[in-house]
């Protein structure tokens, strides 16, 4: 592929937050270097660039990441015949060269999986139309979606589960009165008592880098998504989803860290300490003896079932949320606030974890602990996200 400093590159106005730039320039880049774009000579005196930054060592700064995104996307744009006539130094407007660098943003996050591979990506687009997996999501099976990039709306980014006046600004979950957001068409299973349950949410907080994930259980059909926008309005660009299955087996990269998680009144915490604000993928498998009678056996969300998995119980006596809690020890709170999903017959669950700077603990909830076996272990592991 021709250098991006072999021509003269086409002059953009463009009025971005610093969170923004910073927030696609790392994969933009590498999106660059994995399709041979030579980026060493563009230079940032070449592009017209108003990001209204005062501190002009930042700016300085932002410059640099700004002239790496120039340089990717107008690679991208060159590589797709969407290049402007850089002889005739066009402008190439704001909107469509925001619409390249988010959807360029989402291209290079899908394809940079951590030794993860994707089953299959799809493009939602901004305009409110549905798309469908080709792949079928297997009844009962369970599979990870990733969510990256953001549609352009008006003055407003939109990605999978925030709008945002820019990057920096808090995102907004409900816009006149709509859920914003893609909408995979699955109901969320579990929501507050005397809640009905809404779409299931993409997990987290407001991201600047807006890449956000969902667990989802197979319903025995593909899935269709699409984006709803406050007041049906139409959006330009596309956010890339990407499917991952979890079950069976597994398609995830080497555990940061495994750990032996007991049934009695302990907590056990993790060797790795986390980083705020990164996603982590938590597994929790097997089961163990929790009751006497006969009853009893437990996994990492129920307990007191049959070999068949008859009878079992998420909230028990006490009103005790039986399970194994994360970062959560207080028995008392009824349910906890993190949950490993509906039950599974096969005792393998998966949750998504923000990182807190801390290590994990793990404490198991039970109303009597005196009958529980003191050898029967959970084995939980932490992932890395793809």
């Amino acid at each position: 592929m021709t250098g991006i400093g072999s021509a003269t590159p086409a002059a953009v106005e463009l009025d971005a937050s610093t969170a923004l730039v910073a927030g696609v320039s790392f994969q933009l880049t590498a999106f660059a270097l994995i399709n041979g774009c030579d980026i060493s000579h563009a230079n940032p005196s070449d592009y017209r660039v108003g990001l209204g930054i005062d501190n002009p060592a930042r700016n300085r700064h932002i410059q640099s990441m700004t002239k790496l995104i120039f340089a990717a996307a107008l690679c991208w744009m060159r590589r797709t015949g969407n290049a402007p006539d850089l002889a005739a130094r066009r402008v190439v407007s704001k909107q469509r060269f925001f619409s390249v660098c988010l959807a360029l943003a989402g291209i290079a996050s899908a394809a940079s999986t951590e030794g993860q591979t994707a089953r299959e990506s799809v493009q939602v687009p901004g305009n409110g139309g549905a798309v469908t997996f080709t792949n079928s999501f297997d009844r009962g099976e369970l599979f990870l979606l990733k969510a990256a990039g953001a549609v352009v709306l008006g003055q407003d980014l939109l990605d999978a589960e925030y709008q945002s006046a820019s990057a920096t600004a808090p995102g907004m979950d409900v816009v006149s009165g709509t859920d914003v957001g893609i909408d995979i068409g699955l109901k969320a299973p579990r929501a507050p008592k005397g809640v009905l349950p809404g779409r299931m949410k993409w997990f987290g907080s407001y991201r600047a880098d807006h890449t956000y994930y969902l667990l989802a259980t197979g319903t025995g059909q593909p899935l269709t998504l699409r984006l709803v926008t406050g007041g049906n309005r139409i959006g330009s660009g596309t956010i890339t989803v990407s499917l991952f299955r979890l079950s069976p087996p597994a398609e995830l990269a080497t555990p940061l860290e495994t750990k032996q998680v007991s049934f009695l009144e302990e907590t056990v915490q993790t060797t790795l300490t986390t980083s705020n604000p990164v996603d982590y993928l938590l597994q929790a498998s097997g089961d163990g003896k929790v009751g006497g009678g006969g009853l009893g056996r437990g996994d990492a969300e129920y307990m007191d079932y049959k070999a068949d998995g008859s009878g079992n119980q998420d909230i028990g006596d006490r009103n005790i949320d039986y399970g194994l809690g994360v970062d959560e020890a207080d028995t008392s709170k009824t349910p906890r606030q993190n949950w490993w999903g509906p039950w599974r017959l096969d005792h393998n669950y998966f949750m998504l974890f923000a990182g807190t700077g801390q290590p994990i603990h793990f404490h198991y909830y039970d109303s009597v602990y005196s009958d529980n076996s003191p050898t029967d272990r959970l084995t939980v592991k932490v992932f890395p996200v793809p």
